[in-house]
């Protein structure tokens, strides 16, 4: 079952979704990171209301309520060299890669600000409730194994044989969050906004509602991980 799908939302009006998933501002940082495997990045995570469309966006927590016909969008700009990846995992255990669009380079240039879904695309919850998880994880080297893992995933077809894949992929992401358990805490500060918001390209800049105000600067040493756990009702 899908459990969110492409939302495309333009001005001045919103329009029907786009592509279904497979279950599935200039900003200013405070700060830099110190030693050679340091991340530095800025973070943000929004959600628009269906039923306060014309509402200002609000933050998405590691723990958020949010109902069918919310919409969801992520906000990335690296500060240094590093690999991102987010996963999705549906209430019916569908799991999917929002990002990076391709695996064979999963490694984000410092300096560009990304979104996810890019331009004026954003993720919407449709009618199939239950929980839903966002991975975010950040490395300043590749997850070799991760990628594996989920590259051998898109290729099966037997439903029981995806069961089992996406339990090794969750299965990965849990061995990394314990393997770096010992390192600091990262450090997450709020980010000051410098003028308007900056849209990921010149022909593209319809992606308002901005989120880039819930933007954090993430200092961490070496790598970074957050789950986003979503009510979905």
């Amino acid at each position: 079952m899908h459990s969110i799908r492409w939302f495309k939302r333009t001005v001045p009006a919103a329009l029907a979704f786009i592509l279904l998933l497979y279950p599935a501002p200039c900003l200013r940082a405070q700060g830099s990171p110190s030693g050679p495997n340091a991340l530095n990045f800025l973070f943000a995570v929004g959600a628009q209301l269906a039923k306060q469309a014309d509402a200002a966006p609000v933050a998405v927590e590691t723990h958020t309520v949010l109902n069918s016909g919310d919409r969801i969008k992520f906000f990335l700009e690296p500060k240094s060299n590093g690999y991102f990846y987010l996963f999705h995992s549906g209430p019916h255990g569908g799991l999917a890669l929002l990002f990076p669009p391709d695996l064979k380079k999963p490694q984000a240039p410092p300096g560009q600000p990304l979104y996810v879904p890019e331009g004026s695309l954003w993720f919407e919850l449709d009618a199939t409730s239950g929980t839903e998880k966002f991975f975010f994880l950040a490395s300043t080297s590749r997850l070799g194994a991760l990628e594996s893992l989920y590259a051998h995933h898109t290729t099966l077809k037997d439903r029981a044989d995806i069961q089992l894949s996406t339990q090794a992929v969750l299965g990965e992401i849990s061995r990394l969050n314990k393997q770096h358990r010992s390192l600091a805490a990262p450090a997450e500060k709020p980010v000051r906004i410098a003028g308007k918001f900056r849209a990921p390209s010149k022909t593209d800049s319809a992606t308002l509602p901005d989120i880039t105000p819930f933007a954090k600067e993430i200092i961490a040493q070496d790598f970074y991980s957050k789950t986003f756990t979503i009510d979905h009702r």
